[in-house]
C-alpha cells in the first residue's frame, strides 16, 4: 500500500513538472500561518492532588509554499509546501520553577491542489508528517530512575511514596512519544453564504501511522508505549485514539453587533466544531472540541475553546480529560 502511494505521488509530481503550464511561479512563494496564545486549564483524570496543569499555551503553525505551480484548468492552484505545528506550555506559578514544556513538534511536507467554482472551493492535500514531543525519558527504567532521583533530591527519602506521586506529572512531561505518518485532507469551502461574506469550511483529515523511522505501516517500533503506567504499557496505541479528524468552521460576516462604544468589543458569529477518533478499537475513543470567537478592537480575534476526550498531550494520549481555554489567535498572512 505504501509503495502504491509513493508511485502515485511520483506520477502526480512528474506530470505537474513536465507540463509547461505548471512551471514554478515563484511570485507566489510566501509564508503563512498563525500564532495562538492561550491560558489553558485542563482536568486530566488522574489521582494527583498536588499540582495544577493550568498553563500558558503557545501554538505556532507556519506554512511555506516553496514550489508553487502555475494554475491551469486541470490542477488549479497547486504546489508543494512545508509546515510546522509547535505547541509549548509555560507553567508560570503552577509548577516549580515555571518550566516551558515542549508538547508537540510536528513538521510536515505536503502536495496540495485547490479548485474554485463560483463561491465554492475544494482543496486536496497529500503529505508526510512526523509528530513527537521532543522529550527524553523513553523507558520504564529511565522513568523509575528520575522519579526516585528528583523526589529524594528535593525532599529526602520518603518511604510513604508521597514525593514520588508529587513528581508524577513532572515526569510525564518528559516521557518521550513520537511517530511518523502519512495523511490526506479534503477541504471544502463555501463563501458568500446568505448574501454575506460568511464562510463555511469542512475539513476531513485521515492519517495512517507507520513504523517509527521507516515507511512501514506495521505496528513495529511506534514510540507510543505508555511505559510509566503498568496498566497501559503495551496495551494501547496512538491508533486507538487518532487517525480520523473532522472539523466544521464557520467564519462570520461583517454584520457586527457593537456591545461596547467605539467598536472596542464587537461580536462576530464565528465558531469551530471538531471530532477526532481512532480506528483500531470498537469504541473509537472520541475527542470533541468547540471554539467560539470574539473580536477585540474591531480586528483582534480572541477565543474560548472547550475540549473533552483523550490525549491533551502526546505523553498522556490514552487519558481522559476536559479543558477550558481563552486566548488570542493571530494570522501571519
Amino acid at each position: 500500500m505504501i509503495l502504491r502511494l509513493v508511485i502515485l505521488c511520483c506520477i502526480i509530481i512528474t506530470s505537474l513538472l513536465c507540463e509547461e503550464k505548471v512551471k514554478p511561479d515563484y511570485s507566489r512563494v510566501g509564508l503563512e500561518g498563525a500564532t495562538k496564545v492561550e491560558y489553558n486549564m485542563p482536568n486530566i483524570r488522574r489521582d494527583q492532588p498536588f499540582l495544577s496543569d493550568a498553563a500558558y499555551r503557545f501554538t505556532l503553525t507556519p506554512n511555506y509554499t516553496f514550489w508553487p505551480f502555475r494554475e491551469n484548468k486541470i490542477w488549479g492552484e497547486s504546489g508543494i509546501s512545508v509546515g510546522y505545528i509547535g505547541i509549548y506550555d509555560f507553567y508560570f506559578g503552577t509548577k516549580d520553577s515555571g518550566p516551558v514544556i515542549s508538547r508537540k513538534q510536528n513538521p510536515i511536507l505536503y502536495l496540495f491542489t485547490e479548485h474554485s467554482l463560483d463561491n465554492y472551493k475544494l482543496k486536496f492535500v497529500l503529505g508526510l508528517g512526523h509528530e513527537s514531543n521532543g522529550q527524553f525519558i523513553s523507558s520504564r527504567r529511565s522513568y523509575d530512575f528520575f522519579e526516585s532521583a528528583f523526589a529524594d533530591s528535593i525532599h529526602g527519602s520518603d518511604s510513604s511514596g508521597d514525593n514520588l506521586r508529587y513528581y508524577q506529572y513532572n515526569l510525564e512531561d518528559w516521557a518521550s512519544m513520537g511517530w511518523n505518518y502519512y495523511y490526506t485532507e479534503w477541504i471544502f469551502k463555501k463563501a458568500s453564504i446568505l448574501g454575506t461574506n460568511a464562510r463555511l469550511t469542512l475539513n476531513v483529515h485521515m492519517r495512517w501511522f507507520f513504523k517509527h523511522g521507516m515507511l512501514d505501516p506495521r505496528n513495529g517500533d511506534l514510540e507510543d508505549k505508555i511505559f510509566y503506567d503498568q496498566a497501559l504499557d503495551g496495551r494501547t496505541s496512538i491508533r486507538d485514539y487518532d487517525g480520523l479528524r473532522y472539523t466544521l468552521d464557520w467564519r462570520g460576516n461583517s454584520r457586527h453587533v457593537n456591545v461596547w462604544k467605539e467598536n472596542f468589543l464587537v461580536y462576530d458569529p464565528s465558531f469551530s466544531l471538531g471530532l477526532r477518533h481512532g480506528y483500531l478499537t470498537a469504541d473509537f475513543n472520541p475527542t470533541l472540541w468547540a471554539k467560539v470567537y470574539l473580536k477585540l478592537l474591531g480586528s483582534l480575534p480572541i477565543f474560548y475553546q472547550y475540549n473533552n476526550g483523550y490525549g491533551r498531550d502526546l505523553s498522556n494520549y490514552p487519558y481522559k480529560f476536559s479543558s477550558h481555554a481563552i486566548g488570542v489567535e493571530i494570522g501571519a498572512r
